[in-house]
């Protein structure tokens, strides 16, 4: 099949080229949930979320982003999706 006569590529290469723009776009879309609700957050990678930032920070991982980010924000590991909250103290029972 030539394209615009002078690139001859066959449908085989347009259906990979296709299936792989569709991968990254849904990609793209399922990270900005926390962005579209108006939650704030890290940037998350495509596929891996924000799970290289918190093996690089290790444990201070949620300290570091509850100041950045207050007390309420959204992180997204490999698949799940995370809101995280910050409550000072528990109110005890009697």
């Amino acid at each position: 099949m030539e394209i615009l006569g002078c690139v001859d590529i066959s449908p085989t290469w347009i259906l990979w080229i296709s299936v792989l723009f569709l991968i990254y776009a849904y990609g793209k879309r399922r990270n900005r949930l926390f962005k579209d609700a108006g939650i704030p957050g890290p940037e998350p990678v495509i596929y891996i979320g924000n799970f290289h930032q918190m093996i690089k920070h290790g444990l201070d991982f949620d300290n570091k982003h509850f100041k950045q980010y207050g007390k309420v924000y959204g992180v997204l590991w490999v698949a799940f999706r995370w809101s995280m909250y910050w409550i000072p103290t528990l109110p005890e029972r009697s």
